[in-house]
């Protein structure tokens, strides 16, 4: 099952929004389809599809007003059953924190089940911690002793 964790993960991060507009937009081939009104969670907003040139898809919809994601969809093949899982993240609570817009909430669903929800409560952009952070000579490493 462990193999199988890590392995979604790796298909989440590959279909990151993130990645997703900073990577496949630069590549050549891309098609972007403009599918018109939707709605996500009780918002309005615009469909637009990105199609990279390996015919893999993310759906975005995105806020007309605000213009950020309420919602990021693809769909994968699972390896064992060879059937079609739905991923989305749903975006929320947009908040403008160190002039960067962060969604402050954030759900995950595969196949209509949540399977993750993240909500931040305190967040800071660009702390800088000290270098002795990253020494392993200063840093006190303390085993945790078995009961």
């Amino acid at each position: 099952q462990k193999e199988e964790k890590l392995q979604q993960g790796v298909v989440r991060r590959y279909y990151s929004l993130e990645n997703v507009l900073r990577g496949w937009l630069k590549e050549p081939g891309i098609l972007l389809l403009d599918e018109g009104p939707s709605i996500s969670e009780g918002h309005l907003g615009e469909k637009v599809t990105i199609i990279n040139s390996k015919n893999e898809s993310v759906t975005l919809i995105v806020d007309t007003t605000t213009h950020l994601p309420l919602e990021k969809r693809f769909s994968t093949r699972d390896p064992r059953y060879r059937d079609r899982d739905e991923e989305s993240t749903i975006y929320g609570d947009w908040k403008m924190i160190q002039g960067i817009n962060t969604p402050r909430m954030t759900v995950t669903k595969r196949n209509g089940e949540t399977i993750a929800q993240q909500i931040i409560l305190n967040i800071s952009y660009n702390t800088h911690p000290s270098e002795s952070l990253f020494d392993p000579a200063v840093a006190k490493i303390n085993p945790v002793k078995a009961q």
